[in-house]
């Protein structure tokens, strides 16, 4: 069954027995504070795969990757806990891992096991779907391996704050296109990947459902 129209990455859920998924490309923003050097574009993309559970929950699984040097697989759940008059609002969990490879000083290796929670609300036309999305991302451990030398972090900490909107519209029954801003904050001074600053990111992409 196609479906007329059905956001994807939004406080709505896809409804039960239905899949989609969301291929996305875009470009993040990176300040590296290393001497004169300005913000660095680097190329991003994603893909989501999205299974109805239920009317009101929904299984994700996505990957996303920066620049060929990070690489990130994640699986949660999303659940619209209200829904009236066009508007809905949803929480969501992801736990991921990552996989990073950053050419500071020679070569700065890791990767991390993360938790996000996230709050999201929509509001709803009959074509399109505006999305705003907040959430933390907790850190439960962090290992890098730099100069020969391995660092461990296993301290439960707030790593960063996401901040996030989606435009997403109907380009056709089951078909949608997808316009993304996020806004990413580190919460953590001594994260050492902090030398990126605030990452601001801007995405387009498509979503199939069926």
């Amino acid at each position: 069954m196609l479906l007329a129209f059905t956001p994807v990455d939004a406080a709505e859920t896809v409804p039960r027995a239905v899949s989609a998924a969301l291929l996305s490309a875009g470009v993040l923003l990176v300040r590296p504070e290393l001497g004169a050097v300005p913000f660095v574009p680097l190329p991003a993309v994603s893909a989501q795969f999205v299974r109805g559970l239920s009317e009101r929950v929904d299984l994700r699984l996505r990957y996303d990757s920066v620049g060929l040097m990070s690489h990130r697989l994640g699986a949660g759940l999303r659940v619209r806990l209200w829904r009236a008059h066009g508007w809905s609002i949803g929480v969501g969990v992801e736990a991921s891992a990552q996989q990073f490879v950053v050419p500071y000083q020679d070569a700065y290796l890791g990767g991390d096991l993360a938790t996000q929670p996230t709050a999201l609300v929509t509001h709803r036309w009959s074509s399109a779907a505006l999305t705003l999305a907040v959430g933390p991302t907790i850190q439960w451990m962090v290992v890098g391996q730099s100069g020969g030398q391995t660092r461990a972090d296993l301290r439960p900490h707030l790593a960063y704050l996401d901040v996030g909107a989606r435009l997403e519209w109907s380009r056709g029954p089951g078909r949608t296109m997808v316009l993304g801003l996020d806004l990413c904050v580190p919460l953590d001074p001594d994260d050492p990947l902090g030398l990126l600053g605030v990452l601001p990111r801007v995405t387009l992409g498509w979503t199939w459902s069926r």
